[in-house]
């Protein structure tokens, strides 16, 4: 990382200078590309973190010099550059991530269906084996069905698949806005997230107390991230993990 670190960055931002492009937001992007260029695989409280910052931030000093008091935009977009710039192999990380999602979501959805089609399979079957039986057996059946699609095992069955997309919904959410502000699709997925959430609920929850204070929780969280996230606030990604961690299985 040496001098040729800090040379590059220092070039780069003399010549933005004389072509009058030396405002924050170049700043920023000078800091993030050249460290990007680097593929640098950064650990927390490294050597090597701390002489990336070192030299990053003399470079901007050296640059600008000449206005050694007015260079808090600078130094701020200096700073955002450099988290961008060591952020691109994680960014490319938690892209394969999000693609794993959407390919865990879609087999989710594959095998649901094929599961709901084995079950009236079976219903279609045992119909049509009580059609040479008399109309009080095939009555009978029938009532069985019925009481087989209200019973509280079949309910649970699809409660959970509801559960399973508002959790993926959820986590998608999290990867967006983990390295960025992409607030539209944050508040998609978000919105998945809620209807799919509203799906999973039964009877049952609203009785058990401990699950009815867990919902209320969870339900108060997901109203605070769409409040930020309508608003743009950048603790949006704060809430957004709280959410995360008050839907757990304890919760359903």
């Amino acid at each position: 990382m040496s001098n040729s670190l800090k040379e590059t960055i220092t070039l780069a931002l003399q010549k933005a200078k004389r072509e009058e492009r030396a405002r924050a937001d170049n700043v920023r992007e000078i800091v993030k590309s050249t460290l990007g260029q680097t593929r640098l695989e950064v650990k927390e409280g490294s050597q090597e973190i701390r002489s990336l910052i070192e030299e990053t931030i003399a470079a901007v000093l050296e640059a600008f010099q000449e206005k050694e008091e007015e260079l808090q935009e600078e130094l701020t977009a200096a700073v955002e550059g450099i988290i961008e710039g060591i952020s691109e192999s994680k960014r490319r990380a938690i892209s394969q991530t999000q693609e794993q999602v959407q390919q865990w979501e879609t087999k989710l959805e594959q095998e649901e269906k094929e599961l709901q089609g084995q079950i009236e399979l079976v219903f279609d079957e045992v119909k049509e084996t009580g059609k040479s039986r008399s109309t009080q057996i095939q009555e009978m059946i029938q009532s069985s069905i019925e009481t087989i699609k209200d019973s509280e095992e079949f309910a649970l069955m699809e409660k959970r698949y509801a559960q399973l997309k508002a959790k993926l919904a959820i986590i998608k959410a999290n990867l967006v806005g983990r390295y960025g502000e992409h607030f539209e699709d944050i508040k998609q997925h978000l919105d998945e997230a809620k209807t799919w959430y509203e799906q999973s609920k039964t009877e049952h929850d609203t009785v058990n107390e401990t699950v009815a204070q867990k919902r209320s929780q969870f339900e108060t969280k997901l109203k605070e991230a769409a409040t930020a996230l309508a608003k743009k606030e950048r603790q949006a990604k704060q809430v957004l993990r709280e959410l995360w961690r008050s839907f757990s299985d304890e919760l359903l």
